[in-house]
């Protein structure tokens, strides 16, 4: 007896969202419910304004009118996973049966992220210049076991009618290789769209006597 299943997902992720498990000032929701919920004469609903942003910097919040700040941050997330399972059942004698089984998953994720100059990680780390963020990741996952079951359930006589019992044995391999990197770049020109800062990272430039962060990768 065998048996197999396989899975496949892709898809892409458009938008920031509206949480982040970072501080105060990349959580989106919290950015909206305490910006001020009214508009002062002669004010529009797009309002900026300055003085707001310095008077709530700390904890690197940085209120910003949320019709503002929804456009100075860009995310898109692309997702890969794979799965592949499969399994076969031997039976050797009335007694003595063998099972194996194999599983093998793939997840890959490439994350696209720009915030531009009125985001809280502009503010706080590029000096109100646009920053972009390029993330990927790779897990992959293998397992196998092989078991072999004795069971005295088909033996005949009084004993193995009135008493049942099976007996295992059996081993198991399981290896996870996981592989990330992270790319962040810093002191865009301001103005600089984010499909072009992503497409084009050496656009770049950063002050003089200021360096870019070195890329980080783990695995």
């Amino acid at each position: 007896k065998v048996g197999f299943n396989v899975r496949f997902d892709n898809q892409v992720i458009n938008g920031a969202g509206a949480s982040n498990p970072g501080s105060s000032g990349l959580n989106f929701l919290r950015q909206a419910v305490r910006y001020i919920p009214y508009l002062s004469p002669g004010q529009t609903v797009a309002n900026y304004d300055p003085e707001l942003i310095a008077q709530t910097s700390g904890n690197g919040l940085y209120i910003v009118n949320p019709l503002l700040l929804i456009n100075n941050q860009y995310k898109r997330q692309y997702q890969t996973l794979a799965g592949l399972s499969g399994y076969a059942d031997y039976s050797l004698t009335r007694f003595l049966s063998f099972r194996t089984t194999v599983g093998f998953d793939y997840h890959d994720y490439t994350t696209n992220s720009y915030d531009d100059s009125l985001s809280s990680n502009s503010i706080s780390n590029g000096s109100g210049m646009p920053i972009a963020t390029v993330q990927t990741s790779n897990r992959q996952s293998f397992d196998n076991s092989n078991v072999f079951t004795f069971t005295n359930r088909r033996f005949s006589g009084d004993f193995n009618k009135n008493n049942t019992f099976d007996l295992i044995a059996g081993q198991e391999t399981y290896e996870v290789r996981n592989k990330s990197n992270t790319i962040i770049q810093r002191y865009f020109p301001l103005g600089t769209s984010a499909e072009k800062a992503l497409g084009n990272l050496n656009l770049a430039s950063q002050p003089t006597g200021i360096l870019e962060p070195e890329p980080t990768s783990n695995q």
